[in-house]
């Protein structure tokens, strides 16, 4: 199973399509030879790929996304991200797996008392900042956050002039879109170890801390991955208010070689699994208002959603001849709240569409 496949700001897959001219096949055996790769020299390293699915998927039930922002116009040192760090790493627990980004926000196209409202709207502020641009923001963006491990971060940066606030964000919101295209993978935190980035051109048995902030001096060790495989496999998405066509075709295309463009695939929900669903999971589906909801209508739900998600959990189930893979769904429940949703979908050659598996 690939837990994620990074389309979206990786312009590895397209320019290797297009000058090797691969069609959909052979595409497929790239991507899934290279992952073969990667899992590899992760082995070498002592990490197995399995362990990892926490930081690249998207959180679900009790845990958190958050994005700390900082002002760098407030830190004397031109690098802020190494005064930030110095600040962050003690609040780090040694248990927890999740992925970091971080980098400063880009919002040029936007106008600036749009930027401005929209970095402020959710923000829980700590201390005060004279607003001038959105790029004078550094963030720190961490997913699968317990609140336990939330609160400790909060508490060990909260003493920091130049830390602005924290914003939530486990739900989609258009601060949490910018940020998606605006960030930088720093890495993988895997309990006490820090999974980095190398050079391509670097030999695979070393391990460099490239980016150079104290993660030895606080007690995590630090392995780094070729980034070509770094790049592809274990990035995590930050999902957008739109998903990314070109993400979602390279995605598919990893398991299964005859689909051209998911944005134009059907969905289908047959009578029995929905009737599954309100019998077996019936406290959800209450919850959600979508007890009375037909086979269509749930379907278009779906459906709609595809356009705004992205795929995980990628997997070939040879058995049954079908690939399938995960979305998660933002829906509200009857009490007005946001949950997130996970639904497995798989493709069915025969119809030539999508047909829900299950949700939860």
């Amino acid at each position: 199973m690939i837990f994620t496949l990074d389309a979206r700001g990786n312009v590895l897959l397209p320019v290797m399509v297009s000058t090797l001219n691969l069609n959909n096949e052979q595409c497929t055996k790239v991507v899934l030879g290279e992952f073969t790769e990667l899992k590899k020299k992760l082995q070498v390293k002592g990490i197995e790929y399995s362990k990892l699915k926490s930081a690249l998927t998207p959180v679900h039930k009790d845990k958190k996304e958050a994005a700390f922002i900082f002002d760098s116009s407030l830190i004397e040192n031109c690098w802020y991200g190494n005064v930030v760090f110095k600040s962050l790493l003690p609040a780090l627990n040694k248990e927890s797996t999740y992925s970091i980004l971080c980098g400063d926000i880009i919002a040029d196209r936007i106008p600036l008392d749009i930027s401005k409202e929209i970095i402020f709207e959710n923000l829980v502020q700590f201390h005060s900042t004279v607003f001038k641009h959105p790029i004078q923001y550094y963030v720190i963006y961490i997913n699968n956050l317990s609140d336990a491990q939330l609160e400790a971060i909060i508490e060990a940066l909260s003493s920091q002039v130049f830390f602005v606030g924290y914003v939530d964000m486990t739900f989609s919101s258009r601060l949490k879109t910018i940020l998606a295209y605006s960030l930088v993978h720093l890495g993988i935190k895997y309990q006490d170890t820090m999974i980095l980035q190398h050079e391509a051109d670097r030999e695979d048995d070393e391990n460099i801390n490239n980016c150079g902030y104290d993660f030895e001096n606080y007690g995590f060790s630090v392995i780094s991955i070729n980034d070509m495989y770094f790049g592809l496999f274990l990035s995590y998405k930050i999902e957008a208010l739109f998903a990314d066509p070109e993400d979602l075709k390279y995605s598919m295309n990893a398991i299964y070689s005859n689909v051209t463009s998911a944005f134009e695939l059907p969905v289908s929900v047959v009578e029995k699994k929905l009737l599954y669903l309100k019998e077996k999971k019936a406290a959800i589906m209450e919850k959600l208002g979508l007890q009375d909801y037909s086979t269509e209508e749930l379907a278009h739900l779906i459906r709609d959603c595809i356009t705004k998600s992205y795929f995980y959990n990628l997997e070939y189930l040879e058995e049954y001849n079908v690939p399938k893979f995960n979305i998660s769904l933002e829906l509200k429940t009857v009490e007005g709240k946001l949950r997130k949703v996970l639904v497995a979908l798989k493709y069915s050659p025969s119809n030539m569409g999508l047909e829900l598996i299950t949700m939860y």
